[in-house]
């Protein structure tokens, strides 16, 4: 009963991101028959822009793997090191002989 409401409420709140994703998309949307011009002009003294490399979408995608594989190896060592002990009973019984 618990898995079939965790489904249902899943469903909805899926459907419920659709829904939302839908309406921000057709939002979006340009009717052909509606225009629009804005100008703007801004004189900003701001810092010099970043390097042509940084904005490069491989640079990014490289430092990504990057970063999971450093992830990864960090948790496989972390579950390597797992130390094992080993109890050793020894148990000693006197019998005594009459």
């Amino acid at each position: 009963m618990k898995n079939t409401i965790a489904s249902i409420r899943s469903r909805f709140f899926l459907l419920f991101l659709s829904m939302i994703s839908a309406t921000y998309a057709f939002a979006q949307d340009a009717s052909s028959t509606q225009t629009s011009s804005t100008e703007t002009h801004t004189t900003t003294s701001s810092p010099a822009p970043a390097p042509a490399w940084m904005n490069n979408p491989i640079v990014w995608v490289v430092a990504g793997v990057a970063f999971l594989l450093i992830i990864v190896a960090i948790i496989a060592s972390r579950s390597s090191n797992t130390s094992k002990t080993q109890v050793t009973r020894t148990t000693t019984t006197e019998v005594k002989a009459d």
